[in-house]
């Protein structure tokens, strides 16, 4: 009788410690892979893994899709965190049909943020990368005023812009 006493103890035991640590970890959740397409600009989008609904809620592959979107994606390990950029910085070509010729370029810089990059020697290009991975590039010929844009599209040679006459940009 007392081993079937201290046996039962020893499952109630096992039992609780069980709850706990099931507690303690956290609630199990069943996700569903669905099948429906996604489309970005009209473009049917692919993703390499899963998309998954979880109690009604669709669920994304979250680094794809930043890639998907140009939106620029870490993970710091050190503080267990994802960090991202804000989608405003992921910009399209009609985000710069502000430009104007010979204007500051410390002002544009305020409209659609620092460039991803500097290039050039003798003449400075502001380049960013566009949502879709193509290019642009403003110069500005070391006078700090722009002077002339070229689009460069992916996998394509670059071509300069051509500006009104009253001195827009022709996007």
């Amino acid at each position: 009788m007392k081993k079937i006493s201290a046996f039962i103890a020893i499952l109630l035991l096992f039992g609780c410690m069980s709850a706990f640590a099931g507690y303690a970890i956290g609630e199990r959740l069943t996700a569903n892979v669905v099948d429906f397409s996604i489309t970005l600009n009209g473009e049917d989008v692919e993703f390499d893994l899963p998309i998954v609904a979880i109690e009604n809620r669709t669920y994304l592959p979250l680094r794809e899709l930043c890639d998907t979107l140009g939106v620029e994606i870490n993970w710091i390990e050190d503080e267990r965190k994802i960090e991202m950029s804000t989608l405003a910085q992921a910009l399209i070509l009609e985000d710069f049909a502000f430009l104007k010729l010979d204007m500051k370029m410390t002002d544009i810089y305020a409209v659609v943020g620092e460039p991803h990059y500097y290039s050039g020697t003798g003449y400075m290009r502001a380049v960013y990368t566009l949502r879709d991975g193509s290019e642009l590039h403003l110069i500005d010929q070391m006078t700090y005023h722009l002077t002339g844009v070229v689009f460069k599209p992916v996998g394509g040679n670059g071509s300069f812009l051509e500006f009104d006459e009253d001195g827009t940009i022709n996007i």
